[in-house]
């Protein structure tokens, strides 16, 4: 498979469903991968919501590690990173207009107009660095 063409994602509906990602290591395996091919890797933190600030404050590092390794791994200017959010004191510090700050895209009920907006956000982001597609509407069903 040609990493280089089209975009590949993955998409973690919950902490838990990350960590599983994560505890497979096969996301980071991709990416080296992704390097090897010419291709970019951009990261994105998730979104952080009340109901999971504990848990987010403490993957932090490990996001921070994750993302780190990416960047020193690829070559100039193979991994893009979005996140820019810092704990202070206890206190969450998010960038307007990361990922991370996207509150927006989870509700009570994941549907997929939460991950456009999402993407949206991150096409933003990196912009200056990479042109994404942007997402066309879907045709409506009969």
């Amino acid at each position: 498979m040609d990493l280089r063409i089209g975009i590949l994602t993955k998409v973690a509906r919950s902490f838990r469903h990350l960590s599983d990602i994560l505890s497979e290591w096969k996301a980071i395996k991709s990416c080296y991968e992704q390097f090897q091919n010419g291709g970019r890797v951009i990261t994105a933190w998730p979104p952080l919501i009340e109901k999971d600030e504990t848990i987010w404050k403490n993957v932090v590092e490990m996001w921070t590690v994750l993302d780190e390794t990416l960047a020193n791994k690829g070559g100039p200017k193979q991994c893009i990173t979005t996140a820019n959010s810092k704990i202070k004191a206890g206190k969450v510090f998010c960038e307007k207009g990361t990922p991370e700050d996207c509150v927006y895209f989870y509700s009570a009920a994941s549907v997929v107009a939460n991950a456009k907006l999402l993407y949206n956000c991150i096409r933003k982001r990196v912009a200056k660095e990479v042109q994404l597609p942007e997402l066309k509407p879907l045709p409506m069903r009969a």
